[in-house]
């Protein structure tokens, strides 16, 4: 992450591998409602986070993966699509090929305070 150090936009681009002709590279929404400088120390504590939730994002993939393959007790797969409509529970998954199953290239993260995620 070395070449978006303290740039938002710079490391969305790089991210994402697809920079755009927008002035602001190719991510080209605003990330935060105004500036925000972020000091070396700051970016390192995000950069430390961001691995973080990245695996916890892979670990709750794989763990829904185990649920639709009836891995896990039944229980787990009911409480993970206990809100999703008819049409997007168990069956719709299970006909997902594997290049469908990848983490999210954009996300956002509620924490309660830093590295305390409390929902992705």
């Amino acid at each position: 992450m070395e070449s978006g150090r303290g740039d938002p936009y710079s490391l969305l681009d790089d991210l994402t591998g697809a920079p755009s002709p927008h002035p602001l590279g190719g991510f080209a929404q605003l990330v935060a409602a105004r500036a925000c400088v972020s000091n070396s120390d700051m970016w390192s504590e995000f950069e430390r986070r961001h691995d973080t939730i990245r695996r916890f994002q892979q670990i709750s993939m794989d763990l829904f993966r185990m649920a639709l393959a009836q891995e896990l007790e039944p229980e787990v797969g009911r409480v993970l699509l206990n809100d999703a409509l008819g049409s997007w529970r168990e069956e719709f998954h299970r006909r997902l090929l594997e290049p469908h199953w990848t983490l999210p290239c954009y996300f956002r993260t509620d924490e309660a305070a830093p590295g305390q995620i409390v929902e992705i």
